[in-house]
């Protein structure tokens, strides 16, 4: 399951490519006092994705931007949710914005084991084991992938 967040930016800001710490902890922030809470320092996996502020860009006041937070844990993202409605101001760094809308999101990718194609502004990394790369017709050596099967981000 998906959260989009609808960003409202709150003033002109630079838009800062190394904001990923403080995206991320404002994200812990809305799972502080919940259930969910304890587990960000807990070691283990949290199964918490999320994207870049998108779209990329120099940021002008009134602007809507959006981030998709992931988790197959809907009890988590709908916990997330609700502290986000109830704390819409969501500085990230010095970039701020405020919550303006929250839409769950559940794609429908196909039936397992059928084939399509996914399409992103943005690169995709994908973990493969080097005993699988022979299966997908991989050539070349673990950590650096031919150029043939790199994906080019679109801009």
């Amino acid at each position: 399951m998906r959260l989009l967040i609808t960003l409202d930016a709150d003033a002109d800001a630079e838009y800062r490519t190394d904001y990923h710490h403080k995206l991320r902890g404002r994200l812990w922030r809305a799972l502080d006092g919940t259930e969910y809470g304890s587990e960000h320092d807990d070691g283990e996996p949290t199964g918490l994705a999320f994207s870049n502020i998108f779209p990329w860009g120099q940021i002008v006041e009134d602007d809507e931007r959006s981030l998709l937070v992931a988790s197959p844990r809907e009890g988590l993202l709908a916990t997330m949710a609700e502290s986000l409605k109830q704390h819409p101001e969501f500085n990230v760094g010095d970039m701020p914005f405020t919550v303006t809308d929250l839409t769950p999101v559940e794609p429908d990718v196909g039936e397992p084991g059928t084939r399509g194609v996914i399409e992103t502004a943005t690169g995709v990394v994908i973990r493969l084991y080097d005993e699988r790369r022979e299966q997908y017709g991989i050539d070349g050596e673990s950590g650096s992938p031919p150029p043939s099967r790199v994906c080019p981000t679109s801009r």
